[in-house]
């Protein structure tokens, strides 16, 4: 005959209440320090304080829609100074968007957006009391001081030449205002032999062996000497991954046994759908946002 369960004493239910109490209280503090990024958690980080130098730089911020085909996408100069509810609203203006529907930047800080639209549960924080030129900040601790000294930083070549007026510079410059001060070796190892259209700008993009074919070495920047112990190839934006893959092939024939990754500082901010109608152009309803010194 089977004897009937045991069923627990007040002190086996109190001291059950008590564990799971414990281990919810270590998983919770967990989740606080992390926060989601682009459909990733990230360690969560401090606020930094706003640069005494923000009042007299911008930023240069390209949005482009997330998942659109061609790329739709803006680029703009901002004040460092300006906040991200400032933010919201200029990309309200350039896409021509009216505001119908819920927002939130995603940042290495923690959500910010309108306290107005506030769930009562998200950890949301008010969008105003934050500057860009202090989210971009935090992009410095991404790597430490010791990974970045231990390696060569490549940009990848715009697709025009720096004979052009329009060649832009931007990633060397986002990368020397990043690791001011670290013993940074930054050299342009690679460079287009002939400017290209822009894939945004083509009905059809430009094939990896087309571009294979116009991206070679910069035998000035070859005279430096050999790499350091990582290649590590840097972009604003990562899409197709094609660049980044010419980029690497061009690297291994130099040198086959130096390892080689890619570093992209792409920033998605997602935003919410809500009941109301969509505004015009505004189908896709995520963007990914590069903050660039």
């Amino acid at each position: 005959m089977a004897s009937e369960p045991q069923l627990p004493s007040a002190d086996d239910i109190l001291r059950m209440l008590m564990e799971a109490e414990a281990n919810g209280g270590k998983f919770f503090r967990a989740v606080d320090q992390e926060t989601l990024v682009g459909g990733k958690r990230v360690a969560k980080q401090k606020v930094p304080k706003l640069p005494e130098s923000a009042a007299t730089t911008i930023h240069q911020v390209k949005v482009t829609l997330y998942g659109s085909k061609p790329p739709i996408w803006r680029r703009l100069e901002l004040p460092s100074t300006m906040t991200l509810g400032r933010l919201h609203h200029v990309l309200q203006a350039a896409f021509t968007w009216d505001g119908y529907h819920l927002h939130v930047f995603e940042t290495a800080c923690g959500e910010f957006g309108d306290p107005l639209q506030d769930d009562g549960w998200a950890e949301r924080q008010d969008e105003e009391t934050v500057t860009i030129a202090q989210v971009a900040a935090a992009l410095r601790p991404c790597a430490s001081r010791e990974f970045v000294e231990a390696a060569t930083w490549v940009p990848v070549p715009p697709s025009v030449t720096p004979a052009e007026p329009d060649y832009d510079d931007r990633l060397e410059r986002t990368l020397r205002k990043a690791f001011e001060g670290y013993d940074l070796d930054l050299r342009a190892l690679l460079q287009q032999t002939r400017s290209t259209r822009p894939d945004h700008c083509r009905e059809h993009r430009l094939s990896c062996a087309a571009l294979l074919r116009v991206i070679r070495p910069n035998a000035e920047a070859l005279e430096v000497g050999p790499p350091r112990a990582t290649i590590v190839l840097f972009d604003d934006l990562l899409t197709t991954g094609k660049h980044y893959r010419c980029c690497e092939q061009r690297l291994r024939e130099l040198w086959p046994r130096v390892p080689v990754c890619g570093w992209f500082i792409a920033r998605r901010a997602l935003r919410l759908y809500s009941s109301a109608r969509p505004a015009q152009g505004s189908g896709i309803m995520k963007n990914a946002a590069s903050l660039l010194p």
